[in-house]
């Protein structure tokens, strides 16, 4: 997934969000996978990947974005 947008805080908030935080949506380059917990073991590892760097939250829809060579990990 190159040139995703992402949430990040200080852009206005989507319908939905608490308008307490602001998000900006910016693009990634790379690879990336939008990736769907579903054990308690994918929930541990994506915890364990430091947030802003490895993951991301996208703008649109459900999932995580992750780096692409993080995941082989998994």
């Amino acid at each position: 997934m190159n040139n995703t947008r992402l949430l990040r805080n200080t852009e206005e908030c989507p319908r939905g969000i608490s308008r307490a935080r602001k998000f900006q949506s910016v693009a990634l380059r790379g690879d990336w996978s939008r990736v769907y917990p579903t054990t308690s073991h994918h929930v541990l590892f994506l915890q364990m990947l430091e947030n802003n760097v490895d993951k991301y939250a996208p703008e649109h829809g459900e999932g995580i974005l992750v780096r692409t060579d993080k995941i082989s990990n998994i």
